[in-house]
């Protein structure tokens, strides 16, 4: 009976690390967004919800996310490597990307645009559902 428990628990714990981060973006099911300038965050979670349906989901809590979308500089969480690539960018530039669960690997990255332009066009909600739209487009492509 003892091999039996430890077997049970060596499956447990192989089943655990094999849950690691996505290999590919197209294999991100629930997205944790975090905070970006102008309540961006807040729209990009709506338009998640209303263009992928239940393919991919939004998820509240970091720890059960495959990927983080984030704006980097902006000082958002988490804070990662690639966030020095955007100093060389001007700061009205929308950067946004998705990380893999550790945040040290850049699954998909998309340039906006700038902030100015894009916010006087159709304001933050424009800029969430044009975001949206290229990410969905980039996971289903690379499925």
């Amino acid at each position: 009976m003892p091999f039996l428990k430890s077997a049970a628990a060596l499956l447990l714990a192989f089943s655990f690390a094999n849950a690691a981060a996505p290999e590919s973006l197209g294999q991100v099911r629930r997205i944790y967004v975090a905070r970006m300038p102008d309540n961006l965050d807040r729209y990009v979670r709506t338009e998640i919800y209303k263009q992928f349906k239940d393919k991919v989901s939004v998820v509240l809590d970091r720890r059960e996310a495959d990927g983080i979308l984030v704006e980097p500089g902006t000082g958002g969480n988490p804070p990662h490597r690639f966030a020095a690539a955007s100093d060389a960018r001007p700061t009205n530039e929308i950067l946004v990307s998705l990380l893999d669960r550790t945040g040290k690997v850049m699954l998909w990255s998309e340039n906006v645009g700038s902030r100015d332009d894009l916010y006087k066009r159709g304001g933050v909600h424009s800029v969430a559902e044009h975001l949206v739209h290229k990410l969905k487009h980039a996971i289903e492509s690379s499925k």
